[in-house]
Formats: structure tokens, sequence, C-alpha cells
């Protein structure tokens, strides 16, 4: 219920955003993203876009809320590790608030039937089944 933050005073951003910390250090709560951005009375995707500098904000603006983007992110991961969040849960999270992606790309390549050594697997086959038996 807050008004919003004036962006372009970095004094008033830097006393919301302890403002949100100090709300969740009070009631308990764990700190959120989209909490953070309610806090600050902007939209996720606004706040992300100051952060990466697609949007005129002073430059103390941009750190303080890249700073407390980190702050978020590093519970986040603390609270997965200590099992207080459902990994699955902060996986999503992660990926949607913190641009954490999965950087693996498997392949599946196939494999033609005339390169399969059929004897070699037979026999490799065979060998295991002999030392089961012994």
């Amino acid at each position: 219920m807050l008004p919003k933050v004036n962006i372009a005073d970095a004094e008033e951003v830097v006393r919301r955003c302890k403002t949100y910390f100090d709300y969740c250090i009070e009631d308990g709560m764990k700190p959120t993203f989209a909490g953070f951005c309610l806090a600050i009375g902007r939209s996720r995707e606004y706040i992300l876009d100051i952060i990466s500098g697609n949007v005129d904000a002073p430059k103390d603006t941009r750190e303080v809320l890249g700073k407390c983007r980190q702050i978020i992110t590093a519970q986040t991961e603390q609270f997965m590790v200590d099992g207080k969040i459902n990994p699955v849960a902060g996986i999503f999270l992660m990926r949607n608030n913190m641009g954490y992606t999965n950087d693996e790309v498997l392949t599946v390549k196939a494999i033609r039937e005339d390169a399969i050594d059929k004897a070699s697997l037979i026999a490799q086959a065979q060998m295991l089944i002999e030392q089961k038996e012994e």
C-alpha cells in the first residue's frame, strides 16, 4: 500500500529497499523479487529494465536495485540449499526473476544399426552373464 518510489531519487529508493527488508525480517517473511517490486511500486519488468540499463535512471538507483536483486537471489539460493523452500519452486523463481538458465543442451544422435558392432555387444553381454553366475 506504499506509494511508488521516485526512481530519480536514489536516497528514496534506498529508504524503501530498507523498509522492505525490515518488513520481511519483522514479519518472518522470505523476501521475493515480486514483493520487492511491489514495495518499490513498480512492475518486475520495469525494475529489471532499470537494472539492465534499458530505462534511464540515476546510476545510484540502478546499483541499489541491482544489489537488492542480488541479495534476494543469494537468499533464494540459500533457502533452497537449507531446504527452507522447495527446490522446484526455487528454480522457477530463479529462472523467471534472476535470469538463471540451463546452459547445457542435450542432443541425442541416432546410431545407425549397421554402425553397431553386434558381435562386441554379444560378447560384453556374455561376459556380464558369466560374471553374475560366478
